[in-house]
């Protein structure tokens, strides 16, 4: 436990030591938030009850999804296919340590700096300038809970597309077109409740919903079963990534042996 303890320090300070960059990105998420606000604000300047109702759910759900993005970066994707196509993943497989383990502790650490730096600032402007989408909200405890759900489907979700560099040693083509499905079903950029119906059943099978749709579901729940029935589901994709993931891992060494001669 203490060197993955150790792994996520490094992996803070490895971030910390440039503080422009940190900052920057933390302004650019404040103002991506307000540019996507403005436009859904323009798409519903109807003063007809029902879309006033849509918009005021879909800023609350667009404001929401980008708080929770602002702690789920994950470039474990781009980091494991530096090391396979360098060869340095040879010399981590040699080391005394869990290979899952270790990337979800530099998961870790670049998301507690990411935390300090671009989650609070945006929920303090949020706070201030958006405070009737997010005043009204239930269920903390619960949704708590589900954001340590959505944490670990992501990284599972980028560990195994990462492990597909085994085979492919360039992913990053495939990573840009997972990412924009990621985005489009995830709700980040669309809130799932306005999708068309087939669109809405293929998000369903996906893990994407599960990571930001669900928790800013159990926020606007209005009945606890339906909170339960979400971190449900987040659980089962979580186990079954989880089995998955492992598959996969078993398969990817065997193909770097081969590589390797």
């Amino acid at each position: 436990m203490k060197l993955y303890l150790n792994y996520i320090k490094v992996s803070m300070q490895s971030i910390i030591m440039y503080p422009v960059n940190l900052w920057s990105k933390s302004i650019g998420r404040i103002l991506y938030v307000y540019l996507q606000v403005c436009l859904w604000i323009s798409l519903y300047t109807s003063t007809d009850n029902s879309s006033a109702d849509i918009r005021t759910k879909a800023l609350t759900s667009i404001i929401i999804s980008n708080i929770i993005f602002s702690i789920m970066e994950c470039n474990i994707v781009n980091q494991i296919n530096d090391k396979i196509r360098s060869g340095e993943i040879a010399m981590d497989l040699l080391k005394p340590m869990n290979y899952m383990a270790y990337l979800f502790s530099t998961y870790v650490g670049e998301n507690i700096i990411n935390l300090i730096f671009r989650t609070v600032p945006l929920v303090i402007v949020s706070s201030i300038f958006w405070k009737q989408h997010i005043a009204s909200l239930h269920y903390y405890c619960f949704f708590l809970i589900s954001i340590l759900f959505s944490f670990f489907i992501n990284f599972l979700y980028s560990y195994i597309i990462g492990l597909i560099a085994f085979w492919l040693l360039v992913t990053w083509p495939l990573n840009m077109m997972l990412n924009s499905i990621y985005k489009f079903f995830s709700g980040i950029w669309i809130p799932v409740f306005l999708m068309p119906k087939t669109l809405n059943s293929i998000s369903n099978i996906l893990p994407f919903k599960y990571i930001y749709s669900a928790p800013i579901s159990i926020l606007l729940a209005e009945k606890q079963v339906d909170v339960m029935t979400q971190l449900l589901l987040q659980l089962t994709w979580c186990i079954g990534l989880s089995i998955f993931s492992v598959c996969i891992w078993n398969y990817a060494k065997r193909k770097l042996v081969i590589q390797g001669g």
